[in-house]
C-alpha cells in the first residue's frame, strides 16, 4: 500500500475506539449500511426539531466530546444495544458534522481502509443570513478510498432521509459527491478568491466569521485534518495563521496560506510535504502541547 493510503488507514488519536473496538467488529462493511448506522447513533443539533426535539444545555455538553471512546461511552450510556441497532433519536448523541465525520472514519479505518476528513464549504447547508445574504458555511466530511476505483469518494454521512426530505438543495448522491461542485475544499475557495473567481464574502460562518478569515481557517484546519488532528471545530489551539487579524497579516501569512491551499487541493502528489510543512509551522508545536495538556498525547 502507498504511504498515504497507509497513513490514512491508521487511526489517530481522536478515532482509535481503545477499548470500545470490538463493538466495531459485526459492523456491516459496505459504506451505504455503515452511514444508516451511524445516522441510527448520532443526531446533529440542526436536525433536532425535524424529530420534534429540543437542544437543551445537557446535550449541547456532548459537542464536545472529543473523542470516539468519549463519545461511544457517552452513547452506550443511554442504550447499551449493540452499534447496529438503531436508537430512538431521543438516545442518539448529539453532534457536529465533524463528529459525524470522525466516526465514519474511525469505523472504515478499523476495517483497513484509509479514510479522512476535508474540510471546506457546503452550499447544500443553510447558512448564516448577514445583510440579506446566505453565506456558505464552512463543513467537515470524510472521503474514503475505493479499492476497486483505485480514487477517494467524498460523502456526508449526516445527510439522512429526513434531513434529505427537508432541503430541496440536496439533489445529489451524498455517498459520491463531486468536488467543487456539492463541495467545495477550502483549498479550491482561497485559490479563486485570490484570483478573483469567488468572492471571499459569500463564505462564512458568522458576521465576525466570514470572508477572508473563514477561507483562511478553513485552509489551516484543512492542513491539520490531513495530518490526521481532527480536532473540534472551536478547538483554536494555534494562534498563528487562526487568529491572527487580518489586518496584521503579512505577505510571508499570506504567501504560506497561498502553498498550504496548493497542497491540500492535490493531497496524494504532496503528502510528505503537507506533513513538512504543517510541522514545521509555529502552530505545530501549539497543538501538540495543548494535546498534551488535555491528554490527547503522553
Amino acid at each position: 500500500m502507498d504511504n498515504h493510503l497507509s497513513y490514512y488507514t491508521s487511526q489517530s488519536v481522536m478515532s482509535v475506539p481503545g477499548k470500545y473496538a470490538e463493538l466495531y467488529d459485526d459492523l456491516p462493511r459496505d459504506i451505504s449500511s455503515l452511514t444508516h448506522v451511524i445516522q441510527g447513533l448520532m443526531m446533529h443539533d440542526q436536525t433536532l426539531p425535524l424529530h420534534g426535539l429540543t437542544l437543551t444545555d445537557e446535550r449541547e455538553r456532548e459537542f464536545n466530546l472529543r473523542t470516539i471512546p468519549e463519545r461511544l461511552a457517552k452513547l452506550l450510556a443511554m442504550n447499551s444495544a449493540p452499534l447496529t441497532t438503531a436508537r430512538p433519536p431521543a438516545e442518539r448523541v448529539t453532534g457536529t458534522c465533524r463528529d459525524f465525520a470522525l466516526l465514519f472514519a474511525s469505523m472504515v479505518r478499523h476495517q483497513g481502509i484509509p479514510a479522512r476528513i476535508r474540510t471546506g464549504f457546503a452550499p447544500y447547508l443553510p447558512g448564516f443570513l448577514i445583510n440579506d445574504h446566505y453565506l456558505i458555511g464552512d463543513h467537515y466530511i470524510p472521503e474514503y478510498w475505493d479499492v476497486t476505483q483505485e480514487r477517494w469518494v467524498l460523502i456526508d454521512p449526516q445527510i439522512d432521509d429526513i434531513t434529505r426530505q427537508a432541503n430541496d438543495r440536496i439533489k445529489f448522491d451524498a455517498l459520491d459527491m463531486v468536488y467543487d461542485r456539492d463541495f467545495y475544499l477550502g483549498g479550491s475557495v482561497w485559490q479563486k478568491s485570490r484570483n478573483g473567481e469567488m468572492d471571499p464574502l459569500d463564505f462564512g460562518e458568522s458576521r465576525n466569521h466570514n470572508g477572508w478569515l473563514a477561507l483562511r481557517s478553513c485552509v489551516v484546519q484543512e492542513l491539520e485534518r490531513l495530518n490526521k488532528v481532527e480536532l473540534l471545530g472551536w478547538d483554536v489551539w494555534s494562534h498563528h495563521l487562526l487568529t491572527k487579524p487580518e489586518a496584521d497579516l503579512t505577505e510571508a501569512d499570506r504567501s504560506l496560506i497561498d502553498r498550504i491551499a496548493k497542497l491540500t487541493i492535490d493531497a496524494d502528489r504532496h503528502f510528505d510535504e503537507l506533513q513538512s510543512v504543517y510541522e514545521a509551522m509555529p502552530d505545530y508545536q501549539q497543538v501538540r502541547e495543548k494535546m498534551q495538556e488535555t491528554g490527547l498525547l503522553s
